[in-house]
C-alpha cells in the first residue's frame, strides 16, 4: 500500500481520465459499428452501397 500512497494525486486522475476517454472512444466505435451494420441489414439489404455512409451525411 506504500505505493498507492506515494503516488501524487494529479497522476491518479491524469489515469483515470486517460482510461476513461479510451473506454469511451472503444465504446462510441463498437455503437458505431453495430448501429451501421443494423442500419445496413434493414435499410439496403444488398449491402453494395454500406461503404458510402460517410458521405451521406
Amino acid at each position: 500500500m506504500e505505493m498507492f500512497a506515494s503516488m501524487a494525486m494529479p497522476e491518479v486522475f491524469f489515469t483515470l481520465l486517460l482510461v476513461l476517454v479510451i473506454l469511451g472512444v472503444a465504446l462510441y466505435v463498437v455503437i458505431r459499428l453495430v448501429g451501421q451494420r443494423m442500419a445496413d441489414g434493414n435499410d439496403r439489404p444488398s449491402g453494395s452501397a454500406s461503404r458510402r455512409d460517410g458521405e451521406e451525411h
